[in-house]
């Protein structure tokens, strides 16, 4: 498991003292239950602490040769007699600390080179759907009554209709949270619906809650099924065509 771009910037904000006090609450609380961010954290406050070191060191290093060319303080002597001033010849420390810095430097290009050519998952693709536009007004469309002739099986029809909206509502709500196993499991009855805009709804949700799963084959049929409809059929169309651009 990685995380993302986002996640990272916001964890260099956090070591930087750049987050508010309600975003530096939420993030600690996601550090409890995300392992993996909780650790990308803990490897940049090391970083920070061993910058922040490095950078003493030279100060120390720059006064002290400063300090020997006034004369402030006496040099100095190797066994050889040569003056050798505090500083001048690099420790061995400081090598580590650039081979260090060099693959530091190389690991944050790899990560924002693979972040930005790295084919988005399927769950980057649903979310990037995620606002359909729902119609789901139970007794009218487009002005004109949904059920207009009467019939004995009417009042089902629309108890099946109030309850297939609900169920289209709250799996659209469990998407948004990011909980797509309840919502799929809410949605596929919903795709029985008496009416076809309903059943497009629903079709559309579930497509979206298989991608977060990475059931791509499911989500595929039901944009198959969509694409031939007048609901939703332009953007089953684009995510059909993002799906097989983004799979090698």
């Amino acid at each position: 498991m990685s995380i993302s771009q986002s996640d990272f910037e916001r964890a260099e904000d956090y070591i930087a003292g750049r987050l508010s006090a309600g975003e530096k609450a939420q993030f600690e609380r996601e550090l409890t239950s995300n392992g993996e961010l909780s650790r990308e954290v803990t490897r940049l406050k090391a970083m920070q602490s061993g910058l922040r070191r490095m950078n003493y060191r030279d100060e120390i290093a720059a006064r002290h040769a400063e300090l020997l060319l006034r004369g402030d303080i006496k040099p100095t002597h190797t066994e050889m007699g040569k003056v050798v001033p505090f500083g001048s010849t690099r420790p061995m420390w400081q090598y580590l600390a650039i081979a260090a810095s060099v693959l530091l430097i190389l690991g944050f290009g790899w990560f924002f080179m693979q972040d930005r050519f790295m084919a988005p998952s399927p769950a980057d693709i649903a979310a990037r759907y995620m606002e359909p536009d729902l119609r789901l007004d139970p007794t009218t469309r487009d002005g004109e009554p949904l059920l207009t002739a009467p019939g004995p099986d009417q009042v089902s029809r629309l108890q099946a209709i109030a309850r297939d909206t609900s169920a289209i509502r709250a799996g659209f709500t469990l998407l948004q949270k990011n909980e797509p196993a309840q919502a799929i499991a809410l949605l596929q009855p919903a795709r029985n619906c008496p009416l076809p805009d309903w059943q497009a709804n629903a079709r559309y949700l579930l497509a979206l809650g298989y991608l977060q799963t990475g059931q791509v084959d499911l989500a595929k049929a039901e944009l198959g099924t969509l694409r031939k409809t007048t609901y939703f059929g332009n953007q089953a169309e684009q995510l059909l065509h993002e799906l097989s651009a983004s799979q090698p």
